[in-house]
């Protein structure tokens, strides 16, 4: 039998079966497209398309839109939601799709907080000792454990890279396949694999936490990591956000620095404009000596003064 979604894990990697191939994600992305999803805004988005729109074209148009929200996500989400176009009513159906996700995250975001959140209650425990502390004291964590475990299969998924329906199987044709295969947690309810990537992050004990800047949920690479590397503003992710601010705010206070990098920029377009003037060798040697004086005068070593005078710009060498 064949089945809507198949997803394996192994180490910090997901895999999952699309278009007769295995793509791979970071581990915690299925999971965490579902948490990063305002789903609640969106079923009160659907319900103002469903009042207002009248003609055909107006419910595709609305329904493309939707669409678009899951382009830049997990192909997962963008799969299950194009599958509600087989509705006689799209977007009714897709109303309760988003109702249905947001209970889901509801649930999710309680047993987050509990188990895999290295900041939230028992962060003195590991990640299992919290989900078995859980399930003991909980019944609503083992009937909603149950509900999605009663909707999991495991197959064995093997593709060939291509559609095997319209192929001509013979012995020859099979010894040139490229085959792919892996034991995978198979569903045609999409919501039972975002859970058992919960369940498999638990297992491996892969705690997580909360973007010191977007505030949304990721996998830190140590137990320092604070910023995540989701886009936040144009092309900077929000760990690059931050080192930006952080730096700024060295600036802001240190009058010193900030002294250094409007002296570099300037000599910067000093030697694009006029190198036989400026060297790029010249700039070098003095943008060492500065942050060298810069470094010694901030430990006590070096003078204001005279780390002044090392930060001045030179006159021209010729």
């Amino acid at each position: 039998m064949a089945y809507q979604y198949y997803i394996n894990f192994k180490d910090k990697t997901e895999y999952v079966k699309h278009d007769n191939h295995f793509l791979t994600y970071p581990i915690g992305s299925l999971l965490f497209a579902v948490m990063d999803t305002e789903w609640d805004a969106l079923s009160e988005e659907i319900s103002a398309y469903r009042r207002n729109l009248y003609r055909i074209d107006q419910v595709q148009q609305s329904v493309a839109l939707i669409s678009e929200r899951f382009n830049n996500t997990h192909v997962f989400l963008k799969r299950d939601f194009e599958r509600l176009s087989r509705s006689g009513d799209i977007l009714y159906a897709s109303y309760y799709w988003a109702m249905d996700y947001a209970r889901l995250k509801q649930e999710l975001a309680r047993l987050i907080a509990n188990v895999l959140d290295m900041d939230g209650d028992n962060a003195d425990m590991t990640v299992l000792q919290r989900y078995f502390l859980l399930n003991a004291t909980d019944p609503e964590t083992r009937r909603f454990k149950q509900r999605m475990h009663e909707q999991l299969k495991v197959f064995q998924c093997m593709m060939c890279g291509e559609d095997e329906t319209a192929m001509e199987i013979s012995r020859e044709s099979v010894s040139g396949l490229n085959l792919e295969a892996a034991i995978c947690y198979a569903s045609d309810d999409l919501r039972t694999l975002v859970f058992m990537e919960f369940e498999y992050m638990v297992t491996e004990g892969y705690a997580i936490r909360r973007c010191d800047n977007c505030g949304k949920y990721f996998l830190p690479f140590s137990v320092v990591s604070r910023y995540c590397d989701r886009l936040y503003s144009g092309q900077k992710t929000c760990k690059d956000y931050a080192i930006r601010e952080r730096y700024n705010q060295k600036l802001a206070g240190n009058e010193l620095r900030a002294l250094y990098v409007k002296n570099n920029n300037a000599y910067q377009m000093r030697v694009r404009r006029a190198p036989e003037l400026y060297t790029p060798d010249e700039y070098t040697a003095w943008k060492i000596a500065a942050r060298k004086a810069l470094d010694e005068e901030e430990n006590g070593k070096l003078p204001e003064a005279l780390c002044r005078q090392m930060l001045s710009l030179p006159k021209k060498s010729k």
